[in-house]
């Protein structure tokens, strides 16, 4: 079996889906790459954070992100996380959605697509298992992606937030800044990625919180750092946004662990 991906680098895809796992000792990047195959990709003990087009993906444990053939994307995980990818072949592949779709990784479908990644299978055993995969893959809600503003009037706003999610500067502070009016602003940002201003940052703040969540961080200091002076008001933008309260949340991730 070969599976191989770089930014210069295609991956190659013998069978059905082929499997690849890592577990690095320091952070890892990858530069913008494409691939002629489908890929799931997926972690365990941390958090991957992926960019394509023109959002950023923050895909904790439990969860995956599917990438069509000839994405380009790009990303990054940190010092110690289990980095998974599965390469689909595109003209065998049942399951193919033509975005980038989330993708909830259970403990059997984790454990199937890690039996993948095995060269010595007999190639019954192989479609057997594969057949499978296909049965428990679907697609999921959580919404762990964030559009990147493409305006220029927006790019120091982002950056800023990218930076530190606790700032607490509003439209009105931005514009006195950049020499824009609030009203202005608020419509390029609307233009750009198709939500307020309001909510693009709540968006922003959650999907730090996730990373935070997976990091170990208690939910009250998480809640500080993505700019919430009370930790009830953090659990209720967070379960208004992912479903679950964040203890809740990990709670499940960790459940999610244990079952692997």
């Amino acid at each position: 079996m070969s599976v191989q991906g770089s930014a210069t680098e295609a991956a190659v895809v013998d069978f059905v889906i082929a499997t690849e796992s890592d577990q690095p000792d320091r952070p890892v990047s990858w530069e913008p790459h494409t691939h002629p195959v489908h890929e799931l990709t997926w972690v365990r003990n941390g958090v991957m954070t992926i960019v394509l087009e023109q959002r950023i993906w923050a895909v904790p444990e439990g969860w995956g992100l599917w990438m069509p053939a000839g994405v380009v994307h790009a990303g990054s995980i940190s010092t110690g996380t289990q980095f998974h990818a599965s390469f689909f072949a595109t003209d065998h592949s049942t399951f193919s959605p033509t975005k980038p779709t989330c993708l909830k990784i259970s403990a059997l479908l984790h454990e199937l697509l890690l039996h993948l990644e095995r060269q010595d299978l007999a190639p019954e055993a192989r479609r057997r298992a594969e057949r499978v995969v296909f049965d428990l893959i679907e697609p999921a809600s959580l919404l762990i992606d964030l559009p990147i503003p493409a305006d220029r009037r927006l790019v120091s706003i982002a950056e800023a937030l990218f930076q530190n999610p606790a700032d607490t500067r509003t439209l009105d502070d931005w514009a006195r800044l950049g020499g824009a009016s609030s009203r202005t602003l608020a419509r390029a940002f609307t233009a750009s990625v198709g939500q307020s201003f309001t909510e693009w940052r709540r968006r922003l703040r959650m999907q730090r919180a996730l990373i935070l969540l997976a990091e170990g961080y208690p939910v009250a200091e998480v809640a500080t750092e993505v700019g919430y002076l009370d930790t009830g008001s953090f659990i209720a933008a967070f379960r208004e946004t992912m479903g679950e309260t964040p203890g809740r949340f990990r709670e499940n991730m960790m459940s999610d662990l244990a079952n692997s």
